[in-house]
């Protein structure tokens, strides 16, 4: 299974399967109402014929709908409609029952206006749901009361009694969304915390480069300087440590990198995090020749530098998860314009979809780092007990 990893918010996959429950939940009414459905068509076969396909029509459309390519809108718009039909249509059996149309079951619109009202909390805000409920709730209660034969059950307990079952149901959705919402803030403030951390890790990486450099390299000029009296001897050293400070300043300028420099930069990252792990080249690295010249590419430095960061996640990943016999490498290709890298293991792999959105790695320091260049994308390809296949690629966009 490839992926381009992009997980569904809590949100949204409670939209799906509270579309798909209120579409069961209409179906389920629909087959076991046909008596009361028949005795509605035998004394108004009109009002019938008109309500019942528009009430369950809409309610079962929610099934569809959570299975369309842009599925939220069309929820959204089915939802709207039976927030809309319901009240209508129970409004119409209302005024037929107060002209004299009665009936010896049940008004069957009556027996789930928290369906409705549950459609309405997918769409509304939790106080608009909650004055919509008790409308609606009210309006199947007084519809019940005054179009049933012979019902003399009291109004009011009655739909006391309503209000108070309906809203166990109808409160539940509303801190099912609640929830939904709050999980979907705090992935996204885990999202923002993983990437500034990772650029924490960057900038300490950094530093411990420029403190390398000034032991390195500066002191032990300056340390020359002070005991060689040949001063053309020390010279060069000097003058090559001031270049290359002057780089380390001027980096967001610095010149793009050759394919020797990009292999040798991607080969140490790859050395220093899997040392045990396999190695291959390919690409334009290999023109020799007269032709080198003419088809000589280079790379943008923040570009390898996202890539080698992105490559050392998903070899940290294998080392972790591979299992302790798999076999696993690393494959550059550096085309014209392009890099790809492959990270591949013979391992244990995984089931994509069941990844946690709580776990960052993947998605932060892999997808996300590499989405963010331009130019930049990620594919993982795995199957549990096939191993697993990390393919990071950039391709120019100018």
């Amino acid at each position: 299974m490839a992926y381009l990893i992009r997980s569904e918010s809590a949100e949204e996959r409670l939209t799906r399967a509270f579309a798909r429950f209120l579409a069961a939940a209409f179906g389920f009414y629909l087959l076991t109402l046909i008596p009361e459905l028949r005795e509605a068509f035998r004394v108004a076969r009109t009002l019938t014929a008109v309500t019942a396909p528009i009430v369950f029509g809409t309610g079962l459309a929610l099934l569809p709908a959570s299975f369309a390519t842009d599925y939220r809108r069309a929820v959204r718009r089915v939802a709207f409609t039976i927030t809309v039909a319901y009240p209508i249509c129970t409004t119409a059996w209302l005024i037929a029952a107060l002209r004299g149309v009665h009936l010896q079951h049940d008004v069957w619109p009556t027996f789930f206006p928290g369906l409705a009202a549950m459609a309405a909390v997918m769409r509304l805000r939790p106080w608009s749901g909650t004055i919509y409920s008790v409308g609606v709730i009210v309006l199947a209660v007084t519809c019940e009361h005054y179009g049933r034969v012979g019902n003399g059950d009291p109004l009011f307990p009655a739909l006391a009694f309503s209000l108070a079952f309906a809203f166990v149901f109808i409160s539940a959705a509303m801190v099912a969304w609640r929830v939904g919402r709050m999980v979907d803030e705090t992935q996204s403030q885990a999202l923002i915390a993983a990437r500034s951390s990772a650029a924490e890790i960057a900038r300490n990486g950094e530093q411990q480069r420029f403190a390398a450099i000034i032991h390195d390299d500066v002191i032990v000029t300056l340390l020359a300087g002070s005991r060689i009296p040949d001063t053309a001897v020390v010279a060069p050293h000097a003058r090559s440590v001031v270049a290359m400070l002057d780089r380390i300043e001027h980096e967001e300028d610095a010149e793009p990198l050759a394919p020797p420099e990009v292999i040798t930069t991607l080969a140490a990252i790859a050395g220093r995090v899997a040392p045990h792990g396999r190695w291959s080249v390919s690409g334009t690295h290999e023109t020799t020749g007269a032709d080198a010249s003419a088809t000589a590419a280079t790379y943008p430095v923040d570009v390898v530098r996202a890539i080698g960061s992105a490559t050392a996640e998903a070899l940290r990943n294998v080392l972790r998860h591979s299992g302790s016999d798999a076999e696993f490498g690393t494959h550059l290709d550096l085309g014209q314009h392009t890099i790809t890298v492959v990270v591949h293991d013979s391992g244990v792999g995984f089931d994509l979809t069941a990844i946690p959105p709580h776990r960052l790695g993947l998605r932060a320091s892999i997808i996300g780092r590499m989405q963010s260049l331009p130019g930049g994308d990620a594919r993982v390809t795995s199957t549990p007990g096939s191993g697993t296949v990390v393919t990071l690629t950039w391709r120019d966009p100018s």
